[in-house]
């Protein structure tokens, strides 16, 4: 099963294997288990410092899921529903917060 990880997250795992030149899973586990028990992750590869270990290997093996922001889930679920309750609902809240998406309530 995927797990599910953010987009700095995603980013950093794929430049990771890009500049390592992604010789096998086994390297890059190892690279991760002493960065994270050693040292730290610097630069680019930050966010790897907030991923565990055995998600890593997981991420290695199942491969992962980009986690959709909060606004990206608003957008899909306003584009998903046909009640005009529900959408005026979305939008009055979001109006309400101050928080304009475009495409649910930040028509230009």
């Amino acid at each position: 099963m995927k797990v599910t990880v953010t987009k700095e997250v995603a980013k950093a795992f794929e430049y990771l294997k890009e500049i390592r030149n992604y010789t096998s899973d086994n390297d890059l586990l190892s690279e991760h288990a002493e960065a994270i028990t050693t040292k730290d992750w610097y630069d680019n590869l930050q966010p790897l410092n907030k991923v565990d270990l055995m998600t890593f290997a997981k991420m290695l093996i199942n491969g992962y899921e980009v986690e959709a922001t909060a606004e990206e889930s608003i957008l899909k679920y306003f584009n998903t529903t046909s009640w005009k309750q529900e959408r005026d609902a979305v939008v009055f809240v979001l109006n309400t917060l101050k928080v304009k998406i475009p495409g649910v309530n930040d028509i230009a």
